[in-house]
């Protein structure tokens, strides 16, 4: 039997709403500043990040792919292109345009179905999607799921099923939205092996979920965010929006501030056993949706005009100070220098270093004896 508990978790007051604080062992890049049109992005568990940018050559977005340094552009279809998601083994998928589902794995592109969007894939190259068909009252929105071998739909309905996501458990959630009320409400829905459930929430409008490998959900209700786990929905901030979680349960979402009109980015973490939350800009941007990876760096979007949300656009990153504490307990001893070894590269620039780019100290794509000296200086004691 699911129950259902509302916890006051979270209020601002006017005295911290100017305060930035990161959490520590963090900082911020920029990674696109002052660019055109930068739509949401994904980051993987090996700080890759994909994202949609404008193309120089036309006015569509195309995407492109982050490595720990240069951004290279794996989209060429001169049409819309958006949505992308990027897991460990570093396989991309996107929608194009308002008909198309692609995959990018092993330097090959796959076409996967019908789709509009809201794209997700798991670390079993397993993916999730929407197809939008309009129809009377509602816009039609089905969900799609890709097991590898095959496509089958997973949602039966006349609502508009929108933004699936899933995990490495192919545990699938997204919004059942009923456009036909006035005004129109929504449902989270959680579907399983084991079935179809709507999780619980007290707002009658909201959406866009997201779900971990421990069966943790988080969305949006009504400009604050719940949570469900365990048969349990409890409200998390009484303020925010958009969502994005990690398996251990960090979020990076958004806030909207009324001193200055903005949403900011803001962070919820608990994987360091103290829940706490951070306020992580302040400025006149909007910063905007992204998404978060298990190490806790966070990406998102903003841009300088809600006018114009075309220009001036910037893509942003949390990320992990590389300081040689590559286990993050505090310390840089004989437990971090123990995967060192296994990480050396030499001075060649190497794609994909995922858990060795802690190593990386000087941020030049390789593992060298430049980063071994850096990290003997930051060496402090032994276990």
């Amino acid at each position: 039997m699911q129950r259902t508990a509302f916890i006051f978790a979270f209020a601002l007051s006017s005295t911290c709403l100017g305060q930035i604080e990161l959490p520590e062992g963090f900082e911020i890049v920029d990674l696109v500043s002052n660019g055109d049109t930068v739509r949401v992005p994904a980051v993987n568990n090996c700080g890759e990040i994909v994202f949609p940018q404008a193309a120089p050559e036309h006015e569509w977005e195309e995407i492109y792919h982050y490595d720990n340094g240069p951004m290279d552009r794996i989209s060429f279809q001169g049409v819309w292109t958006w949505s992308p998601d990027i897991n460990d083994a570093g396989t991309i998928v996107w929608a194009v345009g308002a008909s198309d589902i692609l995959m990018l794995r092993d330097e090959q592109i796959v076409w996967l179905g019908d789709g509009t969007g809201g794209v997700s894939i798991n670390n079993l190259d397993h993916v999730v999607w929407d197809l939008f068909a309009p129809i009377t009252c509602a816009d039609e929105c089905t969900v799609y799921f890709y097991d590898g071998a095959e496509v089958t739909l997973v949602s039966d309905s006349i609502f508009s099923n929108q933004a699936p996501e899933l995990n490495d458990y192919d545990d699938i959630v997204w919004t059942r939205y009923d456009d036909c009320p006035s005004p129109w409400t929504y449902e989270i829905i959680l579907h399983t092996k084991s079935g179809e459930v709507s999780l619980p929430s007290a707002e009658t409008q909201g959406g866009t979920p997201t779900i971990n490998n421990a069966g943790q959900v988080v969305w949006t209700a009504a400009h604050t965010i719940e949570s469900w786990e365990e048969g349990v929905t409890t409200l998390l901030t009484d303020w925010g929006d958009n969502p994005s979680l990690n398996n251990f349960g960090d979020i990076h979402f958004i806030r909207w501030h009324d001193e200055n009109d903005t949403w900011q980015a803001w962070y919820y973490q608990v994987s360091t056993g103290t829940p706490t939350f951070y306020r992580l800009t302040d400025d006149d941007r909007w910063q905007l949706n992204g998404d978060i990876n298990d190490y806790g760096e966070a990406v998102w979007y903003s841009f300088a005009s809600p006018y114009n949300p075309d220009a001036d656009c910037g893509l942003h990153y949390l990320r992990r100070i590389r300081n040689g504490d590559v286990d993050f307990d505090g310390d840089v001893d004989l437990d971090d220098f123990a995967t060192l070894p296994a990480c050396m590269t030499g001075p060649v620039e190497t794609d994909r270093l995922c858990d060795c780019r802690f190593f990386d100290m000087d941020h030049d794509r390789d593992i060298d004896l430049s980063d071994l000296t850096l990290f003997q200086g930051a060496f402090s004691a032994a276990p």
